[in-house]
């Protein structure tokens, strides 16, 4: 038959504390790592607008300042398209859009 001599009774008191004592210092958890973004702020696309091989206009796409927005900050998309002086004329010289 099997013998408890109490090394195994002492055994689980000394964890029993170990787990205690752990949890009153508390435990420093890592944080979880910042999420790296594709993108900065200042960043641009440029874009060439052409209508059957025409160039009638640019567009750009940018990374604008970070803004907080409904509690979360963010980082908008601007985007703005001009178009060449002599299609002005016919369209709208300047197209703004933020997402």
């Amino acid at each position: 038959m099997y013998r408890n001599t109490g090394s195994v009774q002492w055994g689980v008191v000394v964890l029993g504390w170990a787990v205690i004592l752990g949890l009153l210092c508390g435990f420093d958890l890592p944080s979880a790592p910042q999420p790296t973004l594709p993108f900065q702020e200042g960043e641009a696309l440029t874009f060439e607008v052409r209508w059957l091989g025409v160039p009638v206009g640019t567009a750009v796409m940018s990374v604008g300042k970070p803004i907080r927005m409904h509690g979360h900050d963010i980082l908008p998309l601007v985007s703005l398209a001009h178009s060449a002086p002599f299609f002005a004329t016919f369209y709208f010289d300047c197209l703004y859009g933020l997402t």
